[in-house]
């Protein structure tokens, strides 16, 4: 099937939208949806201009733009085969992201390419990684493991073995869930299970690590398995079974 028509430029006018203005000058002749609260999305019509009847109307063009995003959304930039991962974030900004294992293993990875970044935490001295969260800002990134130890780690692009910052036992039992409080990166909760003390727990790591427990609560006598932050709710905190 021969479908070069498709990418040849044609002489007629294009029914693709190029600014705002165009698209105001159409939506003039163009009868409004009643199931649509505003008109503010792209037009496309099946052709540019209506020909006499009983013809077709002009196929849509592809222009170079689409086709050049399209073959790079179809790229594929690395494929590989780790064994053992259990959680992964990636960097809300730059390209790396982090993953945790079942060897209680961490490590940074860029994207294309094969080997870590560096480690943050070696294979067989911790238990295995529950959760692992960057911060907003890309900074710092946290992880609970199921010995309910909270780590901390300043993120960088160096590859030297990394220490993390801040160590704590938050969990007595496990721990299964650590999130950034909002854009801070140094106020955190975490989900987990204690015994008969708490499950849920707000942290600032900027305090003294004695004093670095701000609050506690026992939403759940079995434990906690998920946090979440909400802003926009009464409850700023809420926990999930």
């Amino acid at each position: 099937m021969d479908i070069s028509g498709i990418f040849e430029e044609s002489n007629s006018a294009s029914s693709w939208l190029y600014n705002r203005t165009e698209l105001d000058v159409n939506l003039l002749t163009t009868r409004r949806d009643p199931l649509k609260e505003s008109d503010d999305y792209q037009l496309f019509t099946e052709g540019a201009t209506q020909q006499s009847h009983g013809s077709k109307t002009a196929t849509m063009q592809l222009t170079p733009w689409i086709i050049d995003r399209s073959r790079i959304g179809l790229h594929k930039m690395f494929k590989r085969t780790i064994s053992g991962i259990r959680r992964i974030d990636s960097h809300p900004t730059a390209p790396f992201y982090v993953t945790g294992s079942s060897d209680g293993s961490i490590r940074v990875w860029e994207w294309s390419v094969g080997q870590p970044v560096y480690t943050a935490r070696v294979a067989g001295q911790h238990a295995k990684v529950a959760k692992i969260s960057f911060s907003c800002n890309g900074n710092k990134f946290a992880a609970v493991d199921g010995d309910g130890l909270m780590c901390l780690w300043q993120a960088s692009h160096s590859t030297e073995h990394k220490k993390p910052f801040f160590s704590q036992r938050c969990h007595n039992k496990s721990a299964s869930d650590v999130r950034f409080v909002g854009h801070s990166s140094s106020v955190l909760v975490t989900a987990g299970a204690s015994s008969g003390e708490f499950n849920l727990a707000l942290w600032d790591t900027l305090l003294p690590q004695s004093r670095a427990l701000v609050h506690t609560w026992v939403a759940h006598p079995e434990g906690a398995t998920v946090a979440m932050y909400m802003p926009n709710q009464q409850v700023s905190l809420r926990c999930f079974i």
